[in-house]
C-alpha cells in the first residue's frame, strides 16, 4: 500500500504552535501581536480508508469522512454509518475526528468534525523565553455539515452510469489565549462513474471534483483590518476498479483500485499536492 506524502509549508501545518500572547503580557516586550490563519487540514486524517489511500479517492470516499474531500462520493446501498478515530498528531496534540452519514432513496446527508486535543501552552515572554509558569489553552478545528443526490437513473436506467452533486457548509474555528475566531464557508462537488460488467466480474472507472470554499469567504483575525483568506482548495481525481468474482459462487474476490488526485489552492501559503493510492 503506497500514500502519497503531503507537503504543506510550516505555516499550513502547523498554525497553531505559532502562538499569540495576549497585550499585557506583550506590550513591556515589545512585540506586535503575531496570529496564523493558514491550515487546510489536506489528508492529515480522512477516515481508516482515505488515509490509506493518501486522501486519492475523490470520487469512491466511503463513511463521514468523505466530506473533507468531496461533498458527493458516489453513493452505495441505504446505509447509515459512524466513524472515530484519534491519532497522535505531534508530541503535544491528538488528532480527533468523528461523523456520521445516512444514505436513504438516493440522499446522502452527512456531519463530521475534525479537532486538535492540545496540550496546555506555555506562556512565553522576552524576559521569560522558557516561559513563566502560567499556561493558555489553544483550540483549533473544522467541522463539516453536507448533503447530496444521485442523479445517475438520469442518466441510465440500467445502472451502468451513475452521478451524484452536492453541497456542504465548513466551519472553521479555534482559539488562541484570549482571542478566538470561528467562520463558515461553503463547498460544492459531484461526482461520476461508469460501470461495465465482464464473466468473473467488473470494471468501473470513477472520476470527482470538489471546490472548498467557493466564495472565497476570509475573516477577521485579532485587530486586523482587512479579512485573512480562509483556504480556497480545488480537487479533482480519478479511480479505476477492477472486481474479480469467485468461481463457481459468484461473490466478489479480489478488488483492486488505483486512485490518483490533484489539489490546488489560490492560497500562497499553500503548496499544491498531489494524491496517489493503491
Amino acid at each position: 500500500m503506497r500514500t502519497a506524502s503531503i507537503k504543506p509549508r510550516l505555516v499550513s501545518i502547523l498554525p497553531l504552535f505559532l502562538l499569540l500572547i495576549s497585550p499585557s503580557l506583550t506590550s513591556a516586550a515589545g512585540f506586535g501581536k503575531v496570529g496564523v490563519v493558514g491550515f487546510s487540514w489536506e489528508g492529515l486524517f480522512n477516515g481508516a480508508r482515505q488515509t490509506s489511500m493518501g486522501s486519492s479517492d475523490m470520487a469512491g470516499a466511503e463513511g463521514p469522512a468523505a466530506l473533507f474531500l468531496n461533498t458527493a462520493p458516489l453513493q452505495r446501498a441505504t446505509a447509515v454509518e459512524a466513524e472515530y478515530g484519534r491519532t497522535k498528531f505531534v508530541s503535544s496534540a491528538d488528532l480527533e475526528m468523528l461523523g456520521v452519514s445516512v444514505v436513504w432513496k438516493g440522499f446522502r446527508a452527512g456531519f463530521s468534525r475534525q479537532q486538535l486535543l492540545m496540550d496546555p501552552q506555555l506562556v512565553r515572554t522576552a524576559y521569560n523565553p522558557e516561559g513563566t509558569g502560567e499556561t493558555f489553552e489553544s483550540t483549533a478545528g473544522i467541522s463539516v455539515a453536507g448533503i447530496s443526490y444521485d442523479l445517475g437513473p438520469l442518466l441510465d436506467s440500467k445502472g451502468h452510469w451513475s452521478w451524484t452533486v452536492g453541497a456542504a457548509k465548513r466551519w472553521y474555528y479555534g482559539s488562541v489565549a484570549t482571542s478566538s475566531m470561528s467562520e463558515g464557508t461553503y463547498d460544492l462537488g459531484t461526482s461520476l462513474g461508469w460501470r461495465t460488467d465482464f464473466d468473473r466480474g467488473a470494471f468501473v472507472l470513477k472520476g470527482g471534483a470538489s471546490w472548498m470554499n467557493v466564495s472565497g469567504q476570509g475573516y477577521l483575525f485579532v485587530e486586523r483590518d482587512t479579512p485573512i483568506a480562509l483556504p480556497q482548495s480545488r480537487r479533482a481525481g480519478i479511480t479505476a476498479e477492477t472486481i474479480l468474482n469467485a468461481e463457481g459462487t459468484g461473490k466478489e474476490a479480489l478488488r483492486l483500485v488505483v486512485a490518483y488526485a490533484k489539489t490546488t489552492h489560490e492560497e500562497s501559503y499553500l503548496e499544491d499536492q498531489d494524491h496517489f493510492g493503491v
